[in-house]
């Protein structure tokens, strides 16, 4: 059963698509915690010095979010990274390699 003094938030960061880190946090229920806090918290910022909060967008459950949004029990918190290419630019270079294949 879950103590009801805490809840549980998770917080995650994709480097690359096979590097990434997840942080479970468990949080006092006394108190309100933004997007930002349970960052924070989780220290990810230490193991990805590179992620810049002004710069990379927040999502929960795939929904953008800001920084002062409150979370809630259970909330898994995305920080997203820059694309490295746009997602047309993706298909197209998809598309030439199948054709050449």
């Amino acid at each position: 059963m879950q103590d009801k003094k805490y809840i549980n938030i998770e917080v995650v960061y994709s480097k690359t698509n096979t590097e990434y880190k997840l942080i479970k946090l468990q949080l006092e229920n006394n108190k309100e915690y933004t997007v930002l806090d349970a960052i924070k918290e989780s220290k990810i910022l230490y193991y990805y010095p590179e992620i810049n909060l002004n710069n990379n967008k927040v999502s929960i459950f795939g929904k953008l979010v800001k920084l002062d949004d409150i979370t809630f029990d259970q909330d898994t918190i995305a920080i997203l990274r820059d694309l490295t290419i746009s997602p047309m630019e993706a298909r197209l270079k998809r598309a030439k390699k199948k054709v050449a294949e």
